[in-house]
């Protein structure tokens, strides 16, 4: 089975304390799925506990054993003809100093790839609203945005995960895009002209409202920019290793890719993928008419 996206850009480790499964157990997935690359990407260490513990992503000190279990898949994937990248989940935040010591890491480390996160929900970033005086949903919506062109702008990501995820975990009440419309545009004009990918993220699917990350009508947005993009599931477990792909893929032909991108040594490299795919696991087939139906509105949840 030949997989209609060829790679899966976003999965995750035990060392991140709230995924299962090792890392060779992850390309065996992938293999069994038809993958031709997978990247790891497991949360980056951070200097403050405040976002989050053990619970949430590994320690400085485990680094080194994070790369020796990519390194140990790769030989797996070596075998299995799946080739495995080294990448993390980088974090963003809007007090640069809080960013110094994962840069200073992120610098050594050889990684072949590295994801740009904006996590709104956690505890760090909660006290930040409240330190601004940000309480009302539409304001941290807002602010999601900004920093998500800020994120962008800054030149330490390869590429931009789950835009909008601000609507997901509890970040805000109520999530809508509704009066946001410019704000959003501005990011995705942000990702054409730094030129770094725009993450497609299928683990929305998993969620109470199931759609991708960011919603259909942002990544119709995206196509007509002609955006570059990386395709990952979020993967916690094996099992997870390109959920959502078949249908995704269908999608993202309508709105007229026909490759996607991975990266080898912080390089861009395409992967064409094809025009037409399967109708995809019945699992998603409601959770894809949900978002056909919700693709011409930009007004969801």
């Amino acid at each position: 089975m030949e997989n209609p996206i060829p790679a899966d850009c976003h999965v995750h480790t035990p060392l991140c304390g709230h995924a299962i499964g090792s890392p060779v157990e992850y390309v065996h997935q992938a293999a069994a799925q038809g993958l031709k690359v997978i990247a790891f990407t497991c949360h980056t260490p951070m200097t403050n506990p405040k976002f989050g513990g053990p619970s949430i992503r590994m320690d400085f000190q485990q680094v080194p054993e994070y790369l020796a279990m990519l390194d140990r898949a790769k030989s797996t994937g070596d075998s299995l003809g799946v080739e495995v990248l080294r990448g993390i989940e980088a974090e963003w935040f809007p007090e640069e100093a809080e960013l110094a010591e994962m840069d200073s890491m992120i610098a050594v480390a050889h990684f072949d790839y590295v994801l740009g996160s904006v996590h709104p929900h956690l505890e760090i970033y909660r006290e930040w609203f409240a330190r601004q005086g940000i309480e009302e949903d539409s304001d941290k919506i807002q602010c999601y945005w900004n920093h998500a062109i800020l994120a962008a702008e800054s030149g330490r990501y390869d590429a931009f995960a789950h835009a909008d995820i601000v609507r997901s975990y509890k970040a805000v009440n109520h999530y809508t895009t509704e009066g946001h419309e410019p704000l959003i545009a501005q990011f995705l004009q942000t990702i054409s002209t730094t030129g770094i990918c725009l993450e497609i993220n299928t683990s929305g699917l998993h969620k109470p409202s199931p759609e991708i990350h960011p919603e259909p009508w942002i990544v119709r947005q995206a196509g007509e920019l002609k955006l570059p993009i990386v395709v990952g599931s979020d993967a916690h477990q094996p099992g997870r290793v390109a959920s959502g792909f078949s249908n995704t893929a269908s999608l993202l032909s309508e709105c007229g890719w026909q490759s996607v991108h991975v990266f080898r040594n912080r390089k861009r490299c395409a992967l064409s993928f094809p025009p037409e795919s399967s109708s995809g696991d019945p699992e998603w087939r409601a959770a894809t008419a949900i978002n056909n139906q919700q693709a011409s509105s930009p007004h969801s949840k």
